[in-house]
């Protein structure tokens, strides 16, 4: 790699060139902080008359988790973690530790659960690898190559694709299995 394509911000991998995201330090902490500020913001407004104190600091943190969601300061999967987590070590969901360590812990038994999680793994896999654009590509192709068989019979395609099926391996054998 020439030293101008390694010095000009463009990142080669797997053949397709993606642009260098540039990294300020601390530039996002404003997505950190609003989370915090309002679910902290919430944590401090009286209790609304019907409800239990520990429903309204339930319903602060899950605001708070949601706004992180769509900020994604980080990774969504590290914020819904911090979430749970911050749910199990106050008492907002038990009075018993060992029965809010039971309550975020169930969730994860549930076979949907990890069929979602395996699935993503799948779709993960299938990008970083590029499997998916070409199981995607081969079947355009058979289908293209399916449809045009079926369409235009093989009496009527010009004497020149015949000479060329002909030359070629494939050729022979679709000309034989015909």
């Amino acid at each position: 790699m020439s030293k101008t394509m390694a010095n000009s911000g463009l990142i080669v991998s797997g053949g397709v060139v993606h642009a260098e995201k540039e990294t300020k330090p601390l530039g996002n902490y404003w997505k950190v902080l609003i989370p915090i500020a309002a679910g902290a913001v919430l944590l401090l407004l009286p209790v609304p008359e019907g409800l239990k104190p520990y429903a309204w600091y339930y319903f602060a943190l899950f605001v708070a988790v949601i706004i992180g969601l769509i900020l994604e300061p980080i990774p969504a999967a590290a914020v819904g973690l911090i979430g749970v987590t911050a749910a199990t070590i106050t008492p907002w969901v038990a009075a018993k530790p060992a029965d809010s360590i039971k309550w975020a812990l169930s969730g994860f038994q549930d076979g949907t659960v990890w069929l979602i999680f395996v699935a993503f793994m799948f779709a993960l896999g299938y990008e970083k690898t590029g499997l998916g654009r070409r199981v995607a590509l081969n079947l355009v192709k058979w289908w293209v190559r399916e449809l045009s068989d079926s369409v235009m019979p093989w009496r009527w395609r010009t004497s020149r694709s015949r000479r060329l099926r002909r030359r070629t391996p494939r050729g022979a054998a679709v000309r034989f299995f015909r």
